[in-house]
C-alpha cells in the first residue's frame, strides 16, 4: 500500500520527464527532416554522368528505399564516380540500384523528369 502512494505522489514528476522526453525526440526528428535540402543541380549532373548520361536509362523504379535503374549499356557507369558521390550500388545484368543518401525522393524525380525530356 505504501509503495502504491509513493507511485501516486511521483507519478506527475514521471508524466513531466516523459512530455520532455517526447519533446525533445520530435524536435531532433523535425530538425533532422528539415536540414535536407533538394539535391541540387551540380549532384544531379554527377548522379546521371555516373550511370553513363540520361540516354543510358530505359527505365527507373523506385523499390523501397532503393532506385532501381535499367540501363541501355551497364558498362557504361562509372563506379569511382559514384564511390566519390558516396552512393552505395550494385549491378544484376542490367540493372543498377542505388542507395541515395541524399534526398532519394527529389533525386529520383528529377532523373525522371531528365529521362522524360530527353525522350
Amino acid at each position: 500500500m505504501a509503495l502504491l502512494i509513493t507511485f501516486i505522489e511521483l507519478l506527475p514528476y514521471i508524466a513531466l520527464v516523459l512530455v520532455v522526453a517526447g519533446i525533445a525526440v520530435f524536435y531532433v526528428l523535425y530538425e533532422k527532416n528539415k536540414k535536407q535540402k533538394p539535391a541540387d543541380d551540380e549532384y544531379l549532373a554527377s548522379v546521371i554522368k555516373a550511370i553513363g548520361d540520361v540516354s543510358n536509362i530505359i527505365s527507373i523504379h523506385h523499390v523501397q528505399r532503393r532506385t532501381q535503374i535499367e540501363l541501355l549499356a551497364p558498362e557504361k557507369v562509372d563506379v569511382n564516380q559514384l564511390k566519390a558521390l558516396q552512393i552505395s550500388a550494385f549491378m544484376t545484368g542490367k540493372k543498377i540500384t542505388l542507395l541515395l543518401n541524399e534526398n532519394r525522393e527529389h533525386t529520383l524525380f528529377q532523373l525522371i523528369k531528365k529521362r522524360k525530356e530527353e525522350q
